[in-house]
């Protein structure tokens, strides 16, 4: 009974303050990569970058989907 309540007071905090920081630091690390970029320093605050520049469409035929066709139901009296 001791022995369990030394390990929850003592040591699960240790090890949960161990695990929190070794993630932060993690984090921090992924972090200090993408800050260290060297095109935003080049980006004055206001200005707008643009990453992703969608594909030009191929010219397709204007009726590739087919014509439309309107039509009325009759209905068959037998």
């Amino acid at each position: 009974m001791l022995l369990a309540k030394m390990l929850f007071r003592y040591l699960l905090p240790w090890m949960l303050k161990r695990f929190v920081s070794k993630r932060m630091k993690d984090f921090e690390a992924q972090g200090g990569e993408y800050n260290d970029r060297e095109d935003t320093e080049s980006i004055k605050v206001g200005d707008v970058k643009v990453d992703y520049v969608p594909r030009q469409e191929e010219n397709k035929p204007d009726d590739v989907e087919g014509e439309y066709v309107d039509f009325e139901e009759i209905e068959d009296n037998k």
